[in-house]
């Protein structure tokens, strides 16, 4: 379970990589930062690859405002604030780009976030696949609303959020490798399936992230791809 909290951390911190040139990834209580010499694309690895360049880290192990007990999800904005939430402690927390702690608030109903994502006005989204449920919440910390969906709940299930400039929301529901696209109000605008023409494969996407600019990518994790739509 650990490892998949860790490999999950690991994917959602290409949303950082891709919207602002920063790679943040938190294990074991600590945030470890890094930069891409060419943040605004995202070319396949080679071994001529220019490597990621180490910066910091920062944190303190427990269960306080701005404290990481079990972090599972990670996002940042435009401005390079990193955004947590640990299922350890309810808390959701936003750390300024060098480590500042910013924002700390505690939802105990938020029991094993999965997913997080902030829009271009700073609202943040944190999903819970166990439950079903996208819970928005303001920008200072007040829960706005919820919408939850009716979902086969497995220990391996994941509900993925991203939220474009528009302010059009995208949940993936990986039991069922469907796209779900919202309106800020939880209108339904449109459903779709994320697949690729492989000769002789079945695509099944299995994590999402993006959609801040206009780009998604997904895992596709037994092929060991990354596909952009």
């Amino acid at each position: 379970m650990r490892l998949a909290m860790i490999s999950k951390v690991l994917l959602l911190s290409l949303s950082a990589v891709l919207a602002t040139g920063l790679a943040a990834v938190c294990v074991t209580g600590f945030l470890f930062v890094g930069c891409s010499q060419s943040p605004s694309r995202v070319e396949a690895q080679t071994s001529a690859a220019t490597p990621l360049t180490y910066i910091g880290q920062w944190g303190a192990k427990g269960t306080g405002p701005g404290q990481l007990e079990d972090p599972t999800c990670i996002t940042t904005d435009d401005l390079g604030n990193i955004y947590l939430a640990d299922e350890g402690s309810h808390f959701v927390h936003k750390f300024g780009p060098t480590g500042v702690p910013r924002l700390s608030f505690q939802d105990p109903g938020l029991r094993t976030p999965q997913s997080i994502a902030v829009d271009s006005g700073g609202a943040i989204y944190v999903t819970e696949a166990t439950r079903g449920t996208v819970t928005i919440y303001l920008p200072s910390g007040i829960r706005l609303r919820s919408l939850r969906r009716r979902l086969r709940v497995r220990a391996e299930n994941v509900l993925d959020v991203s939220v474009d400039d528009d302010g059009r929301i995208y949940l993936f529901d990986s039991e069922i490798r469907r796209v779900f696209t919202y309106t800020a109000r939880f209108h339904v605008l449109r459903e779709w399936q994320p697949s690729a023409n492989i000769l002789n494969e079945r695509v099944r996407t299995s994590a999402m992230t993006g959609a801040r600019h206009g780009s998604m990518y997904f895992v596709y994790r037994q092929g060991i791809r990354i596909f952009n739509f």
